[in-house]
């Protein structure tokens, strides 16, 4: 049988004999918690590896070397064969405690130069810290004297009484 369908409008929807419409659920209970979208974790910096240590100077004083930062930076990076941007360094008027190392001792007047130098790799750690490893007071010396001279800076009676032994991190 085919329905034919009216040719008007009927005032009420009719419901086919024996399938109502199912009357709405009410429901006193509370409504589910909405589920977290679990967010992956930020993203890790890559693994960082450093060397430090301590350059030992006379003839200067600590205004002096953050006044011209960039030419100790621009040294030490020279020294170890590195990018001046992964070099930061920082000044302390010395103590008279220079390294142990059969190295002449700090007269009053001197600073300590603390530098880090960051790398990528262990391999590159290991090649810094064997460079300053290897390095004399004559050769902190001329990469300072080249570094002041590419800035045009005057060192002055600037003077390396030591290089302190580099550690790695």
């Amino acid at each position: 049988t085919i329905p034919i369908p009216t040719p008007i409008p009927t005032p009420e929807p009719s419901v086919a004999p024996g399938n109502p419409t199912a009357a709405p659920v009410i429901s006193w209970a509370p409504t589910p918690r909405p589920v977290r979208v679990r967010q992956t974790p930020a993203p890790v910096a890559l693994d960082v590896f450093s060397v430090s240590g301590e350059l030992f100077f006379e003839g200067l004083t600590c205004q002096y070397v953050e006044d011209n930062e960039d030419v100790f930076v621009a040294a030490i990076a020279d020294l170890c064969g590195v990018d001046a941007a992964g070099v930061s360094i920082e000044c302390a008027v010395g103590d008279g405690d220079a390294p142990s190392r059969g190295v002449r001792r700090l007269q009053t007047g001197g600073v300590v130069v603390t530098y880090e130098v960051s790398v990528a790799t262990a391999d590159e750690a290991a090649a810094v810290a064997a460079a300053i490893e290897g390095c004399t007071t004559d050769d902190v010396d001329i990469a300072l004297a080249a570094a002041a001279s590419n800035s045009g800076v005057d060192l002055g009676a600037a003077e390396t009484t030591a290089v302190g032994a580099p550690a790695t991190a």
